[in-house]
């Protein structure tokens, strides 16, 4: 099963077969941004054999379609997972909500720009050295190492893009989906 890959890099996957995997080489994302995905949807309450399949494309990476498209009926529809509301922390939606913004003002005109996300990462940094973070604080203090890192590689003019864009993708990615503890 292949996934999009932004770059049109993706071409070789039309050969794989069911369990094969693109190779995560520099500049090809599609690893780490399906790792990131299956990761979140297991956080997220999804059961292991929608996300890893055991004989076939995982449903939520495509598995679904993959089965329409051979002919076969596609599963059953399933009830949701998780509760159609969920606490949260208002901590983790401000970091997801300043790191989308940044991620989004790096990426918001050609050429992409690491250091346009610098306002959104300094907001988020000031919501993750929270005195008194509760429940939130170890994601808190994951995404402040991760934020830490990517300011870093922008600030030194890093000559890979990708490499401050992906952190700030998975710091917002924990922020989105972290679990509030019981």
């Amino acid at each position: 099963m292949a996934f999009h890959h932004p770059l049109g890099q993706h071409e070789g996957a039309l050969h794989l077969a069911v369990g094969q995997r693109l190779r995560d080489q520099p500049g090809h994302l599609t690893l780490a941004g399906c790792k990131r995905i299956l990761g979140a949807r297991l956080g997220g309450g999804v059961g292991e054999e929608c996300v890893r399949g055991p004989q076939q494309p995982a449903l939520v990476a495509g598995g679904t379609m993959t089965a329409v498209l051979d002919g076969r009926e596609p599963p059953a529809a399933t009830p949701p997972r998780l509760a159609r509301v969920r606490p949260v922390a208002g901590s983790l939606v401000r970091v997801a909500t300043y790191l989308m913004m940044g991620f989004s003002a790096a990426l918001s005109a050609p050429p992409p720009l690491a250091s346009r996300a610098l306002p959104g990462i300094e907001l988020a940094r000031g919501v993750c050295r929270d005195p008194d973070p509760g429940g939130a604080g170890p994601a808190l203090a994951r995404i402040g190492n991760l934020l830490n890192t990517a300011e870093q590689l922008i600030t030194a003019h890093d000559a890979h893009l990708r490499r401050a864009l992906r952190l700030i993708h998975a710091a917002a990615t924990i922020a989105a989906t972290e679990p509030l503890p019981a």
